[in-house]
This record gives structure tokens, sequence and C-alpha cells, in this order.
């Protein structure tokens, strides 16, 4: 056997070891990034209590002193008789410190916050709850007061913050910064593709998408597959800009970092079968729901509640249940995202106002890192839509489907993990079009049709959506005609999930309202894709 045939026979299994060998150095970088310095101080609020506050650690001794230095002012300002103890910073936590920013039950009422952590000791344990009690009535945007065993922990919405800055609805410095990083992500990303699109000469035997090889394959013209390298690349600029800038809150760009690698071994299956056609739907889905297992041990997005009696508390009970199934719903989506892609810009454009939805809620409730990884990857999509839309000089490809899919998937489990306050059902409402498209084209191959579930056909709704486009331009068949009748499925299709998808944004506290909009979608679908199948049906 040659070297050449040797190389074409294992690259797809080269490329995803590669990928998780890579995985697995990052993780033990990211997981070990070298000394951090805790801010921790410490006030004399009565003879009797003393409020602590400690914050996450900082890479930079400088910024942490600088960042104890504000809080302590912050806490003299607001009680100007109140003695300060101590304004430090510590390079290393006793285990009970550790409890403490882990957001565990400790032995003392505390106020968590994101990025620290504010305790309330005395004497006597019910001064120091009343305390803390009245402290948490009285802060703006904060959340309850945790008293010693108590088994649920609270997100707040604010804390204070000298050199990083704190994401939270009102605070026009972060959000302006937020901006900015969107930008640059976009900006990457298209930079990227555009090059992707210069040197496919070089690239076009391992990237290009076959021409007509099968009922979902229409185009004419052999185009890039491999859109997916300008949105990880685009990712991976905006972690690295985050990481030598600190502008942001630590624990909010290492969360968003730890997003971003847990997405790589979906991501490799992708790109493996973007570059080899040899890489199977199973191979993919398994390393797929990997990474969503991944997700669950680095940032903890395991669901455990679904507003759904009984189920909810399987979930909360079983720990290896709720992470299975979690693992199972984010390989569905991340599918679900592959199998909508089927015409210029329709994924990536769904994307876009998907994960406006998502950053809008997040920014609601104020969870930093849904929000900074919401926004740094609408703009990466929206780089790769430039050139995706309406032209198609680029597709997405498996890679960018299943890493856009798994992202989706994962803010939306994270959203939902970290805010008790959001419905299970709104991210579910935010996807239930690919959600859906996937469940009716098994139902339809496997009931209907009496076939294999995964045996590709030409009856999704974007199908028919474009054939009926293609008939509204034009009686006849031509290059040109179908060009256009290309470019209208993505329009027409956003255009009937705009009022779903604005709606759900606007209730996403409400399980109930979700559930009735996420049922009218599915009776809309059964009757858009009735008239559609029945006036074009080849």
């Amino acid at each position: 056997m040659s070297l050449q045939a040797i190389t074409k026979r294992y690259l797809p299994a080269l490329i995803i070891i590669a990928t998780l060998a890579a995985t697995l150095v990052v993780a033990a970088h990211r997981l070990h990034p070298g000394t951090l310095f805790y801010p921790d101080i410490l006030m004399e609020a009565s003879d009797t209590v003393q409020v602590g506050l400690l914050k996450q650690g900082i890479r930079s001794q400088q910024q942490c002193e600088t960042a104890a230095l504000g809080i302590k002012q912050a806490m003299q300002n607001f009680c100007p008789t109140c003695e300060i103890l101590r304004a430090r910073c510590v390079d290393s936590l006793n285990p009970r410190q550790q409890l403490l920013l882990s957001q565990k039950a400790v032995d003392l009422p505390v106020m968590h916050i994101p990025g620290g952590v504010i305790t309330f000791e005395a004497d006597q344990r019910d001064i120091a709850e009343q305390t803390c009690r009245e402290a948490a009535r009285q802060a703006q945007n904060s959340g309850p007061c945790i008293l010693p065993d108590s088994t649920q922990m609270a997100t707040v919405l604010s804390a204070v913050s000298a050199n990083q800055i704190e994401i939270t609805p009102t605070s026009s410095t972060a959000l302006l910064i937020l901006l900015k990083l969107t930008l640059f992500s976009a900006l990457v990303s298209c930079a990227v593709c555009g090059l992707l699109i210069w040197s496919e000469k070089w690239h076009a035997p391992f990237s290009h998408d076959a021409i007509n090889s099968g009922p979902q394959k229409f185009h004419a013209t052999a185009v890039p597959r491999i859109g997916g390298l300008a949105i990880a690349c685009a990712l991976a600029a905006a972690i690295t800009a985050l990481d030598l800038t600190d502008i942001l809150m630590t624990d909010s760009v290492h969360g968003f970092a730890m997003l971003a690698l847990s997405a790589l071994p979906a991501f490799a299956g992708g790109l493996a079968e973007d570059l080899t056609k040899k890489v199977g739907v199973i191979a993919r889905l398994l390393l797929t729901m990997a990474a969503g297992v991944l997700a669950s041990v680095l940032i903890g997005a395991t669901l455990t509640r679904l507003d759904v009696p009984g189920l909810d508390n399987m979930l909360q009970h079983w720990p290896l249940l709720a992470i299975a199934f979690t693992a199972f719903a984010i390989g569905g989506v991340a599918n679900a995202i592959n199998i909508i892609d089927g015409y210029n810009g329709l994924a990536a454009g769904y994307s876009i106002i998907a994960l406006a939805a998502l950053a809008w809620v997040s920014m609601q409730v104020g969870d930093q890192v849904v929000l900074l990884a919401s926004l740094t990857m609408l703009g990466a999509v929206i780089g790769f839509f430039f050139w995706n839309w309406p032209s198609g000089k680029i597709f997405l490809g498996d890679g960018g489907a299943y890493l856009i899919g798994f992202w989706l998937a994962e803010l939306g489990v994270l959203l939902v993990v970290r805010n008790p306050d959001v419905s299970p059902w709104f991210p579910l409402l935010i996807m239930v079009y690919p959600i859906w498209e996937t469940i009716y084209s098994m139902y339809r191959r496997k009931i209907l049709q009496k076939k294999k579930v995964g045996e590709p056909d030409s009856k999704h709704l974007h199908q028919l959506v474009y054939r009926s486009c293609l008939h509204t331009i034009a009686e006849q068949y031509s290059k040109e005609t179908a060009k256009q009748a290309n470019r209208s499925v993505f329009p027409k299709i956003i255009l009937w999930l705009m009022p779903v998808i604005t709606v759900g944004t606007i209730f996403w506290p409400s399980t109930f309202t979700l559930i009735v909009l996420a049922l009218l979608f599915c009776m809309a679908y059964g009757l858009i894709y009735r008239k559609l199948n029945r006036e074009y049906p080849k």
C-alpha cells in the first residue's frame, strides 16, 4: 500500500486523535494556569459582626492588589464607620476558602457573586444570619442570603471589581468591550473565509464539496466545505485576545475557554468528514456526545431540570443519568443543525438569530459566561455569513455545523443550569426548528416511507421551500433560477421563525407560554409541510 493510500485511509483517525490530544494538552494548561492571586478583604461592621469578601483568582499580583484596594475603598464609602481589618492578596487558599469559591455549602451565611463570595461571621449565628438577610434585601441586583446547610446556591448579578470589568445589564463599558470583541471575531472569521476561498486551488482535493452526489446535493459548482475552520479560528483568536488583555473577569474568560475546549471533539469529527468523506454519522454523534460529557466535567454543563415532573427528580438524584441525557441532547441538537444546513445562509442565519436571543436573555440575568460565548460565536458566524449568503462561496461543512450546533446546545444548557429563573423550555423553543425538523424527518422516513432513519432524501422542509421558490421564479429550470431560489430559502424560513423566537425571548421565564409556543410552531410546521409537499412533491 502506497503512502498516499495509507494517508487517505487513516486521515480521519489521525485528525480526530490529533485534535483530542490537543484538547488534553490545552485542558492541562487551562486547568493549571499558574499562580493566581485572590483579593481577600475583611471588614468589621459592628462589635459582633465581620463581613468578608473573597474574589476569584487574578493572574497578576499588581492587578490583584489594585482590585483589593478598590474593594476596600468601596466598602469604606458604603460604611464609613466600619473598620477594615485586612485588604490583601493571597496566592493560595485554605480548604474553607476553596469551598466558599466553589459555591458549596459551608458553615456560615454567605452571599455568592459572579467572581467571588461575601461572608458574614458573628459570635452568635442568628446575628450573622440576620445581617446577611438584611444585606441581601438592601443590595441592588443581589441574590438571597445562603444559610448554613443550604442545598441551593444563588447567582448574583453584580460584584465590585477594580481592574477587570464585570458584565451586567447596566455596564455600558463592559457591553462596549463585548461589541468590540464581537466585531473582532467577525473580522477574523471573515478574513479566514476569504483566505480559504482564495487558496482553494491548493486544498480543493480535500475541501471541495461533491457536486450532485446525492438527494441533498444540488449545487453545480464545487465549493470549499471547511467554513467551520474560520469559525474555530475566530473563537481561538477571541480567547487569545481576552487572555492577553485581561479586560474581563478571569472566571468568565476561563468558563468561555473551557466551553471552546469542550467543543474540540465535536469539531474534529465534523472536520475529518469534510476532508475525507469517511467519518460516518454515528462516529460524529459519539464524538459530539463525548464533547457534551467533557463540558459536564469542565464547566458543570449538566441538565438537572426540564420542568417535567418525575424526569426532574431522576435527573437530580442520578447524576450519571443527567450527564448521559445532557450528552444525548447535545449530540441531537448538533446533528439537527447539520440537517438544516442545506442552502446558502440557512444554518448560519438561523444560528445568528438563536445566538442573539441567547445573548439577550443572558444579559438580562447577568450571566457573564453565556453572554461572552454567545456574542463571540455570533461574530464568528456573521463573518462566515458574509461569504455564504447569498453567493455561497464557502460552506459550513460538518465541522462548522457540529461546532455551531454544539455551541448553541451548550449555551442553552449553561443558561438553564446557572440561572434558576430561566425556563428550560426557552433554549428548547429557540432551537425548536432544527430539533423538530430532525424528529419529523425520522418519523417520515421510518413510519411513512418505511426506510432507514439515516437514509438521505430530498423531503426536508427547506428542500420543499426551495422547490416552491424555484417554481415562483420561473417555470423552466436553469442555473440562474436555481441560484435565485437557493438564496431565497433562508429569508423565507427565517420570516416564519422570527415571531416564535421573538415572543419566546420576551417570555423566557414562563414555561407554560414557551410550551404553548413550541406546540404552535410544530402545528404550523406540519401545515406548511403538508401544503408544500402536496404542491411540490418533486
